[in-house]
C-alpha cells in the first residue's frame, strides 16, 4: 500500500500528465488490521527463508493508515474513488460526492457475486468476476 505523502504526489503526477479522469483504488482497513500483524510467519516459510539464507525484514506496520489516504482523495480528490476490502460510511460516501469524486466499491461473496441490481443504498452494481461486483454510489 502506497504511503499518504507519495499516494498524494502520484496523484498530483497523474494530474500533470493528463486532463483525462482516473481513478484510485483504496484498501478499507481498520486502524488495527494496518497497525498490527494479525500472525506470524508460518513455520514452514520461516523455515524455508532460513534454508535459504533469506533474511525476514518486515515493516513496522502491514499497511498503511486508511484515514491518511481517505483525507489525501478528499484534499487532492480523483474523478474515480475506488474501495476493496472493507465498506466506508455514508459521511465518507457523501465528503467524497463533495469533492466531486465517483464512489466504486467492490464485493465479493460466493452467493451474491455477478449479475446486476440495485444495493441498499439504492447505487447501481454490475456483475463482475469470481464472484465480485462493484457498487457505484451516485450523488
Amino acid at each position: 500500500m502506497t504511503a499518504p505523502s507519495e499516494l498524494d504526489k502520484q496523484i498530483s503526477q497523474l494530474k500533470a500528465m493528463t486532463d483525462k479522469p482516473f481513478a484510485v483504488n483504496l484498501m478499507v482497513l481498520s486502524e488495527t488490521e494496518s497497525h498490527d500483524f494479525s500472525a506470524q510467519i508460518p513455520s514452514w516459510l520461516a523455515e524455508y527463508y532460513q534454508n535459504q539464507n533469506i533474511e525476514v525484514s518486515l515493516p513496522q506496520h502491514p499497511a498503511q493508515s486508511f484515514q491518511q489516504q481517505l483525507q489525501i482523495l478528499l484534499d487532492n480528490p480523483a474523478a474515480v474513488a475506488s474501495f476493496t476490502f472493507g465498506i466506508i460510511s455514508l459521511e465518507q460516501v457523501q465528503a467524497l460526492h463533495e469533492v466531486g469524486s465517483l464512489v466504486v466499491g467492490t464485493a465479493n461473496h460466493p452467493l451474491f457475486g455477478g449479475g446486476y441490481g440495485k444495493s441498499p443504498f439504492g447505487s447501481e452494481s454490475m456483475g463482475g468476476y469470481w464472484g465480485g461486483y462493484g457498487v457505484f454510489a451516485r450523488g
